[in-house]
């Protein structure tokens, strides 16, 4: 088979390259002929003029008998067809040389097929490289859930330090970053904000009289209601003790107003109610309202909010107070 198949492509490179010179022959005789030079082949021998003579070109047959040649002639046309023909030898030689090569290419693939030995070592190979595999995606299914769970928990860590932990709010570690990244975003887009400040009312006495314990859960109901009060896109903070802050973001001064008057009437409707206490109990907050100035920065803005705040406590308690101007 590997006999029969270089036998092939021999015959197939002589094929080839006898078409490359008859055709660069034409190619050259239509140049020449083009150009007004038709071309006596005084060098050729009796093969071509037989040729002629049987084809009728008698007009070429004519020229067979070519005049004698110089010295200095058939010198240079012996250098030049040494020339070719030591080229034609390379271009051979080197043909030869591949076809060999992928001839012994060709034999070693075969050989390698009938290697039963080389063919269940290579089998053994792939079925090391499919293990090899299948514990490499086991660990990394592995990695990737242990990463999943980190971030998991990165994110109820972080969650951790931003909640406070008894109202279930949002602390005053969460509140100031949120509060100084609204602040960019209202100047940058030019739409308004403000913050009301809240306190519960006498909260000390409920401490003193019922307990810190009972203290502790009128501000878990409170602070229930405060976040059930509020729109989704405002933020509400446990600022204080008994104090919350509460954001609300597209809101100008009027309006948070109205929302703080709103509020304060809704916890007056809440009761914290305890059997075991014989309680039955209602709380009262005041307000302090304020909207971001363009000079605004976080502390002034808080400040002013709880000026605000301190004003209502000033003036009666359970009631809203607005502050417009900068203190």
């Amino acid at each position: 088979m590997p006999g029969a198949e270089l036998h092939n492509i021999n015959v197939q490179n002589k094929l080839t390259l006898t078409q490359q010179v008859t055709n660069t022959a034409r190619v050259a005789l239509k140049n020449l002929i083009q150009k007004g030079k038709l071309p006596w082949p005084r060098y050729y021998g009796e093969e071509f003029w037989s040729v002629a003579r049987k084809l009728g070109f008698f007009s070429v047959a004519a020229h067979a008998e070519p005049e004698p040649l110089m010295p200095e002639e058939l010198e240079n046309f012996l250098e030049e067809t040494n020339n070719i023909l030591g080229g034609v030898q390379d271009t051979l030689e080197n043909l030869v040389s591949g076809t060999r090569n992928r001839v012994a290419d060709m034999m070693g693939s075969i050989d390698a097929l009938e290697d039963k030995d080389l063919e269940n070592r290579f089998i053994e190979e792939i079925q090391e490289l499919r293990r090899k595999n299948e514990e490499l995606e086991k660990h990394s299914e592995d990695a990737e859930k242990k990463i999943r769970e980190q971030t998991k928990l990165i994110e109820q860590l972080k969650n951790q330090v931003r909640i406070d932990p008894l109202t279930g709010l949002y602390n005053r570690r969460a509140m100031e970053p949120d509060l100084k990244k609204e602040m960019v975003r209202a100047r940058r887009y030019k739409f308004p904000l403000s913050l009301v400040m809240c306190d519960i009312d006498h909260f000390k006495q409920i401490n003193d009289t019922y307990g810190h314990k009972i203290g502790d859960r009128v501000l878990q109901k409170l602070a229930k209601s405060l976040q059930e009060s509020i729109r989704t896109s405002d933020n509400i903070y446990r600022y204080g003790g008994e104090e919350f802050l509460i954001l609300l973001p597209h809101t100008d001064a009027e309006h948070a107003l109205i929302f703080a008057e709103r509020l304060r009437e809704t916890i007056m409707g809440v009761r914290f109610v305890s059997k075991k206490h014989g309680l039955n109990l209602g709380v009262t907050l005041s307000f302090g309202v304020t909207e971001m100035k363009p000079t605004d920065s976080i502390s002034s803005f808080i400040a002013r909010s709880d000026k605000a705040l301190y004003l209502a406590k000033l003036n009666g308690r359970n009631r809203v107070e607005l502050i417009t101007e900068e203190v």
